[in-house]
């Protein structure tokens, strides 16, 4: 896009957050002062993530849908990720339509749990004696906890998906062996085909993920240029380097070129004039007002309670 352009929306989060975002940040953006890109990794950092820890690990979005064609153009709008939705309310209609049945489903649980202990305990008795902390506590162990209401029993950034992108880098490698207790998961579940990560993101119920901001500067993580044994598939096939878009190859191209043109073309796509108009929607599902409540409920954003950070 045009780094001059004035025309880049703002985000309602930014708004309507002034404890999150610091608006000089938003009018640089606006202003071609800084990229996209820097934009987004400004607010994962204002939002506490940081690359030191895996579990707050930075998140970017997932811009493009089209990892099967032989060319690309960045100028079409068809080939871009609709950004005001995320993971699970894209793809298949009966995913989406599975996704709000849970949420209502479960917050019919929640409310019956809820009416529940409200009757089992209408008020504190009164008592002379002296509290038994101890004891108290052994039964507040006991006590079910009342589960609030979600779409998503999975989150669209965690330590395994982190691990699961960056399965070829050190000290990534040696820290995912660790994670599956002293080996390499299985090949069938490793990060191996961009377009098959795709597919299943908007196909399975249980993979919701984001990407993170190697997708849009750092060739490296896609090549296994530590020739790492990652194992082989049912299929037969022996996982090396992760098979890349038909656009990023023709039949000179070298795995490290073709590498290198993901990169740049999703780095070129964040950074266009669609993307621009249009991720301050993110911005809002991620780290704004579509959050929680009911803005999260309508946009079908809401995640199992303990992924959020007040809930541990």
């Amino acid at each position: 896009g045009n780094p001059n352009a004035m025309s880049r929306s703002s985000s309602e989060s930014v708004k309507e957050s002034a404890e999150l975002v610091d608006y000089r940040l938003v009018r640089a953006w606006q202003e071609g002062a800084i990229s996209t890109f820097d934009y987004l990794m400004q607010l994962n950092t204002l939002a506490g993530r940081t690359y030191n820890v895996l579990s707050q690990y930075p998140i970017m979005p997932w811009i493009l849908t089209d990892y099967t064609s032989s060319t690309i153009d960045l100028n079409d709008p068809k080939i871009y990720r609709d950004l005001s939705k995320p993971i699970g309310a894209l793809g298949a209609p009966e995913r989406i339509e599975y996704f709000k049945t849970r949420y209502h489903e479960t917050l019919s649980d929640y409310n019956h749990q809820t009416n529940a202990s409200n009757s089992n305990n209408p008020g504190k008795r009164r008592t002379t004696k002296r509290s038994n902390t101890r004891a108290d506590a052994n039964v507040n162990q006991h006590q079910p906890t009342i589960i609030p209401a979600f779409h998503y029993a999975s989150h669209y950034s965690t330590a395994a998906s982190v691990l699961f992108y960056l399965v070829r880098t050190e000290p990534f490698t040696s820290r995912a062996i660790e994670f599956q207790g002293g080996r390499f998961d299985h090949a069938d579940r490793m990060f191996d085909n961009i377009a098959t990560t795709w597919a299943t993101n908007l196909k399975i119920p249980q993979d919701v993920k984001e990407l993170i901001p190697e997708f849009f500067y750092l060739e490296n993580f896609l090549l296994n240029d530590n020739d790492f044994n990652l194992g082989t598939k049912q299929n037969g096939q022996k996982l090396n380097d992760v098979v890349l878009p038909p656009w990023c190859n023709n039949s000179t191209t070298s795995a490290k070129t073709s590498a290198e043109i993901f990169i740049r073309t999703n780095r070129s796509a964040l950074e266009s004039d669609y993307v621009s108009d249009h991720i301050h929607s993110w911005i809002d599902l991620i780290f704004g007002v579509k959050q929680r409540g009911s803005r999260a409920v309508e946009a079908q954003n809401v995640f199992y309670y303990l992924t959020y950070e007040d809930a541990v």
